[in-house]
C-alpha cells in the first residue's frame, strides 16, 4: 500500500509515496473478500436510508455498482498478482464462500436501488420509494422537494447566513424605534454575552425536519464503523479531526452540528463540538444558531476549556483552514499538514485521542473559476486573507452567476479508528512530531480502506503544505 514512510523513533521525519491516479484492484481472493465486505456494508448504509424512506441520489448507486465491480477485479488498471505474496496462499473454501455470498447480496441489494433509480426517470435527482399517490402527486412532491432543498442549502451556509445576519442588525440598527434594543443587543455580544465553552448543543434544533433539506441536496452520509464504534470510550476525551476542508465543510456541519443522520447516537457518550473561527460569535444573530448546535471557538484556549469540561467532552476541527478551501479543486483530494503541530501539542497536553475523518467528495460540491488561479488575483486574495483571515475563493456553482450554490454531488464522511495518546505536560518537538506522524498513518489507512469504495474517480491523497 502506498503510504506514509515514518521512522520508528520520535523525531521521525515522512513524506507522501506518489499514489497512482487511480487505485490498484485487489488481485487475490482475499482481498477481493475484503474489498466486497466493505462496499457490502456501504450498500447495506444506503438500502437501509431507502427502506426508511429517506432520499438517496443516483450517483450514489452508480458508485457503488463501479466499487462491486473493482472489489472483483473489473476494471481497466492491472497488477500483476505475482507481487502480492498473498497471491500464491491456499484460499480456503469458507473464504470463497464469504465473498462468492457478499458479491449476491450486493450485487442483488444494487439491482433493487438501480431499480427504482430507472423508475424516477432521472440520473441526477434522488431516488425515493415508490410514491403511494398519483404519479402526477409525486413529480410535484419532488419538485417541492428540490424547492425546499435549494431554499435552506442557498440561505443556510456561511455566505448567505453571516451575511444576512450582518444586514439584518444593520437594518435593525438603522430603524429608529428598533435601533436602542439593536444596539444594547450588539454591547451584550461584546461583554456579557461572550460565550463559555463548552455549550450544550440543543439536539431538538440539531434534529429539526428542515435539515433533512439540507441533507438529501447533496446528499450526505456518516460512516461509523462497528469496529470504531467499539474503540471508543465515553469516559475519554477526544479531537475529532476533519479531511478536506473543501469549501465549507459541508460534511463536517451536517454530521456533527445539525446531526441529521444521528451521529451522536453511533458514539453515546461522546459529545462532538464543531469549532469555528471566533469572528462568528461576534455576528449579530448567527452567533445564536452556533451556539444551540454546541459549536465553540477554535482557539487554543477554548479547545483545552471544552477537554476540561468533563469525560466525553470532545471537539471537531477542520483542520486545513483557508488554506486548504483555496485548493480543493473537483476529484482531488490535497491537505495543508506539514505545517499543523498545535493540535499534536494540545491533544498530548490534554491526554486526548487524535480522530481522523475523511468527508470523500467534499471537495467535488464547488469548482473555482478559471480567474481564481490567475497570479493577480491569487495575490489579492492573499492580501485579504492576511489582513482578515478570511478566504474569499472565486467559486462556479450550480447555478451560473450563483457561486455560493453548492453541486449536487454526495459526501460520504467516514470515522477512522482514535489514535490514543499519552499525557505528557511539556511534550517536546521531536514527541510532537512523532504522533503527527503517527496521526497521519492513520490517516492514510483511513483513505486506502475506504477509497475503493468512495474513492475511484480521484487522484489520491497527497499532503501539500
Amino acid at each position: 500500500m502506498s503510504g506514509i514512510k515514518s521512522e520508528s523513533t520520535i523525531g521521525s521525519s515522512y513524506a507522501i509515496n506518489a499514489l497512482p491516479d487511480r487505485p490498484l484492484p485487489p488481485t487475490s481472493l482475499e482481498e477481493k473478500a475484503k474489498q466486497t465486505r466493505a462496499v457490502l456494508s456501504a450498500v447495506e448504509l444506503l438500502a437501509g436510508v431507502h427502506a426508511l424512506g429517506g432520499a438517496i441520489a443516483a450517483c450514489e448507486v452508480r458508485q457503488l455498482r463501479a466499487a462491486l465491480g473493482f472489489a472483483a477485479g473489473e476494471t481497466s488498471t492491472a497488477r500483476a498478482e505475482a507481487n502480492d505474496p498473498s497471491a500464491h496462499r491456499e484460499i480456503t473454501a469458507a473464504l470463497e464462500l464469504d465473498y462468492e455470498a457478499n458479491q449476491q447480496k450486493a450485487d442483488r441489494l444494487l439491482g433493487a436501488l438501480e431499480h427504482h433509480a430507472a423508475g424516477e426517470g432521472s440520473s441526477s435527482g434522488v431516488v425515493k420509494p415508490p410514491p403511494r399517490r398519483t404519479t402526477f402527486g409525486a413529480h410535484w412532491r419532488r419538485l417541492g422537494n428540490l424547492v425546499m432543498e435549494m431554499l435552506v442549502v442557498s440561505t443556510c451556509n456561511f455566505f448567505l447566513a453571516g451575511s444576512i445576519s450582518l444586514l439584518g442588525a444593520g437594518l435593525l440598527l438603522y430603524c429608529r424605534y428598533t435601533a436602542p434594543l439593536m444596539g444594547m443587543y450588539i454591547v451584550w455580544i461584546f461583554t456579557k454575552g461572550r460565550p463559555k465553552f463548552p455549550v450544550k448543543r440543543n439536539m431538538t434544533f440539531a434534529r429539526l425536519g428542515i435539515w433533512a433539506y439540507y441533507r438529501d441536496y447533496f446528499p450526505t452520509r456518516c460512516v461509523v464503523p462497528k469496529a470504531v464504534r467499539a474503540a471508543f470510550h465515553p469516559e475519554k476525551n477526544y479531537i475529532f479531526l476533519y479531511h478536506p476542508h473543501g469549501v465549507l465543510s459541508f460534511g463536517a456541519l451536517l454530521n456533527f452540528a445539525l446531526d441529521v443522520n444521528h451521529t451522536s447516537e453511533a458514539l453515546p457518550g461522546v459529545r462532538i463540538h464543531l469549532q469555528t473561527l471566533k469572528f462568528n460569535f461576534f455576528i449579530p444573530f448567527f452567533r445564536q444558531v452556533l451556539l444551540l448546535l454546541g459549536c465553540g471557538d477554535a482557539s487554543a484556549r477554548a479547545i483545552r476549556h471544552t477537554l476540561r469540561a468533563g469525560t466525553g467532552e470532545s471537539v471537531l476541527l477542520v483542520l486545513g483552514g483557508s488554506e486548504e478551501a483555496g485548493l480543493s479543486r473537483p476529484r482531488t483530494n490535497d491537505l495543508v499538514l506539514k505545517k499543523r503541530k498545535g493540535f499534536v501539542k494540545i491533544a498530548l497536553q490534554e491526554g486526548a485521542g487524535l480522530v481522523p475523518v475523511y468527508g470523500f467528495g467534499e471537495n467535488d460540491v464547488y469548482e473555482h473559476a478559471k480567474l481564481a488561479d490567475h497570479p493577480l488575483v491569487v495575490r489579492g486574495v492573499s492580501a485579504v486573507k492576511h489582513l482578515t483571515g478570511i478566504t474569499i475563493p472565486l467559486l462556479k456553482g450550480a447555478m451560473p452567476g450563483i457561486g455560493f450554490m453548492p453541486l449536487r454531488k454526495p459526501i460520504i464522511v467516514v470515522v477512522g479508528h482514535p489514535v490514543e495518546l499519552p499525557k505528557i505536560e511539556n511534550p517536546t518537538d521531536a514527541e510532537i512530531d512523532f504522533w503527527r506522524a503517527r496521526y497521519i498513518d492513520a490517516l492514510q489507512t483511513l483513505y486506502e480502506e475506504y477509497r475503493g469504495v468512495y474513492d475511484l474517480e480521484r487522484t489520491g491523497l497527497r499532503i501539500v503544505k
